[in-house]
C-alpha cells in the first residue's frame, strides 16, 4: 500500500470540499484507467487537520509491487496540478 498526503491551499469549509472531491475523481479516474497497477480503489480518507493546524487529504493507494512510480510521477502532478488551482489568488 502507497500513502500520499496532500496538504489542502486554504482554510474554509468550501475549499476543503472541493479539494476532497478533485482528489477523489483523480485517484478513481487512475484506478479506472490502470487497474492492473492499482489493485483496488483507492481510499480518500477525507480532509484532517495535524497538530501543527495545516490542513490535509489522505489517499491510499494499494499498487501492485514495483509500480509505485505511476504514483510519484502522473498521479502526483494530476493532484499538485488540482490542488494549485483552489490556492487563493493574491
Amino acid at each position: 500500500m502507497r500513502t500520499r498526503d496532500a496538504r489542502v491551499p486554504g482554510d474554509d469549509e468550501e475549499t476543503r470540499t472541493q479539494a476532497t472531491k478533485a482528489l477523489s475523481q483523480i485517484a478513481n479516474a487512475a484506478r479506472e484507467q490502470r487497474q492492473a497497477v492499482l489493485l483496488v480503489a483507492p481510499t480518500v480518507e477525507g480532509y484532517r487537520r495535524t497538530s501543527a493546524g495545516d490542513g490535509y487529504v489522505r489517499i491510499k493507494f494499494r499498487v501492485r509491487p514495483g509500480q509505485n512510480q505511476l504514483i510519484e510521477g502522473p498521479l502526483k502532478v494530476g493532484i499538485v496540478g488540482a490542488l494549485k488551482q483552489l490556492e487563493p489568488r493574491s
